[in-house]
């Protein structure tokens, strides 16, 4: 009768909890790597001129069909209708301006990145645009600009790229719907 060795419980759990680790430092390893050699889009032109404010297409927003998120984004500045309604007529970088002049609604400064995610949201519902963004991952959207915009963008390096990262999180979660 051949003999088992037995091997000791704690000895199985000690080489468990080894193995455990050794997987999930390689797996953190490959992570930073990846992460480390991905490449980014840093502006929203030439091909990626899609993911700009300035793109055209249809944005609904409060009850308006908008030409652009810009349009959307900038009309949402006033509570007044019709104060809206005059966005529609203007290009994106008039829409732009004329946002830049208004009289700003008395919540602008704390809803102002919701409303910017809203008509983003309401951008990618396109499933043509859906699919570009999602075809994106998992590059780091920048916003680069050349016009000083460390909020929304980064400029010569500096910023917080707040468009970028709405952009990434719907990304996200458009990635997760679909799976």
């Amino acid at each position: 009768m051949p003999k088992y060795e037995i091997m000791d419980l704690n000895e199985i759990t000690s080489k468990h909890r080894r193995e455990t680790l050794r997987n999930t430092l390689f797996f953190i390893i490959q992570l930073k790597l990846r992460r480390k050699n991905m490449s980014k889009i840093d502006s929203f032109m030439g091909e990626y001129r899609w993911l700009s404010n300035f793109h055209l297409c249809d944005i609904e927003y409060e009850g308006i069909v908008y030409p652009s998120t810009e349009h959307a984004y900038q009309a949402a500045k006033t509570l007044k209708p019709e104060k809206r309604l005059e966005f529609l007529k203007l290009t994106c970088g008039g829409a732009k301006r004329r946002g830049g002049k208004l009289k700003l609604r008395p919540d602008w400064e704390s809803i102002k990145v919701k409303v910017m995610y809203d008509v983003l949201v309401s951008k990618f519902e396109d499933p043509y645009l859906a699919k570009l963004l999602m075809e994106t991952y998992p590059k780091e959207l920048v916003e680069g600009n050349t016009w000083g915009d460390r909020f929304w963008g980064v400029c010569e390096g500096e910023g917080l790229n707040t468009l970028g990262k709405l952009l990434m999180q719907i990304r996200d979660i458009l990635i997760l719907e679909k799976a």
